[in-house]
């Protein structure tokens, strides 16, 4: 099945997910490959933040944020990444 357009966007919040915006994405070399992308932080201030990051699947819903172990129906949650600004 090719990839759809939901399946290669991916979305990156600064703030501990209060506001999102859209990192670049590079294609696919499959429909089942991994993709690379890359969010430019222009101007961070000094400071601790958490950043997180989500994509949809291909139908466009988006990952579940909550964690959940792998089993029983599989592995959910956010990335996350605690970051200090210096």
């Amino acid at each position: 099945m090719p990839a759809t357009e939901a399946s290669t966007r991916v979305e990156v919040s600064v703030d501990g997910g209060e506001s999102w915006r859209e990192a670049r994405v590079t294609p696919a070399l499959s429909a089942c490959g991994w993709s690379f992308w890359v969010y430019q932080w222009d101007d961070p201030r000094p400071g601790f933040f958490r950043v997180k990051a989500r994509a949809p699947d291909g139908t466009g819903t988006l990952q579940e944020s909550e964690p959940e172990p792998s089993f029983p129906k599989g592995a959910a949650g956010l990335r996350r990444v605690n970051v200090r600004v210096i």
